[in-house]
């Protein structure tokens, strides 16, 4: 099936358990806000306002009274039993420009937030929206910085054996002085951990096919990360997802058993070396993809070296 530009809701498709035959664009369900406005969280967070919400919760804006300076406040959906205290455990013990700070963890009434620290720019998501809306392309230097900041994040967090599983657009802040961040660990997991409830949990745009299928190797969940990331490469080339159908059982067919389109024939200009990289990173098997995140970001370095003077 030919890939759609830009299908306006692929990036917006609820990170879920889908079930098969349910539309692949399927927007997120708005539902009434868990905080409100004015809200005092621990006597001196206040809400301010709503900044986003998904499939696991809901994230806002919020002022330290104490400091002075604006937080974001993360809460999970009650009824969907989630938490945001491993997400919160997992991200304090690092520190990366791609990885947000985590500041304190909360209780208000019978919701648990996380206080992180408030990133200011736009998705990349949104950018790509206005690039396609202006029929331009992500120039080639931006597109190797993007996953540079990307690759890089996510190879601190898979060095301590975690996996984020939901890398997509909605989930990437390109913030002031070229800082590329990675959000939304919501549904992240350890390596090896195991269970049938959540065997196909994410975006099914960006699904690896050993996700769909259940057949994650144990030690090997990075993996799928490196398989969504590739899908965003792709994205970020062409202005097209690499595989689409309007039906997520047949979008995952196609993840399945479609073989990894070729980025030049979409645009002439991708350095060959480049359009490899990302269908090795789509490759059905996850044991022919790039094994590392610091090996992905190790070569797009040396490209991002190479690239002509004229797009540096």
């Amino acid at each position: 099936m030919t890939p759609q530009p830009w299908p306006h809701l692929a990036h917006k498709a609820q990170t879920a358990r889908v079930p098969a035959g349910t539309p692949a664009q399927s927007a997120i369900v708005c539902r009434s806000s868990s905080l409100q406005r004015g809200d005092l969280l621990d006597g001196k967070f206040e809400i301010r306002a709503l900044l986003g919400q998904g499939g696991m919760g809901q994230v806002f804006e919020a002022y330290d009274r104490e400091l002075h300076r604006r937080v974001a406040i993360k809460v999970a959906w009650p009824h969907t039993g989630g938490s945001v205290r491993n997400e919160a455990l997992a991200l304090a013990a690092f520190r990366h420009p791609s990885l947000i700070a985590i500041y304190a963890l909360g209780r208000f009434g019978n919701l648990e937030y996380v206080v992180m620290e408030r990133v200011h720019g736009t998705t990349l998501e949104d950018y790509l929206e206005k690039l396609n809306a202006e029929g331009r392309h992500v120039p080639l230097d931006e597109v190797v910085d993007i996953l540079t900041g990307i690759s890089q994040g996510l190879a601190v967090i898979h060095s301590a054996g975690l996996a984020h599983r939901d890398v997509k657009p909605p989930n990437v802040m390109l913030a002031p002085g070229n800082r590329i961040v990675l959000t939304d660990f919501g549904i992240f997991r350890a390596e090896g951990l195991r269970g049938e409830r959540d065997r196909c949990v994410g975006s099914p745009p960006y699904m690896a096919p050993e996700t769909i299928v259940g057949s994650v190797s144990l030690g090997e969940e990075y993996l799928v990360d490196v398989y969504a990331l590739g899908v965003v490469a792709y994205e970020l080339l062409t202005g097209q997802l690499p595989f689409w159908s309007e039906s997520v059982g047949a979008l995952w067919q196609l993840h399945l058993k479609a073989a990894p389109p070729d980025p030049t024939a979409h645009r002439t200009d991708v350095p060959l070396k480049l359009a490899s990289l990302v269908q090795a990173m789509l490759a059905k098997d996850a044991t022919a993809r790039p094994q590392s995140m610091a090996e992905v970001a190790w070569q797009l370095g040396r490209m991002r070296m190479s690239l002509p003077p004229a797009v540096r």
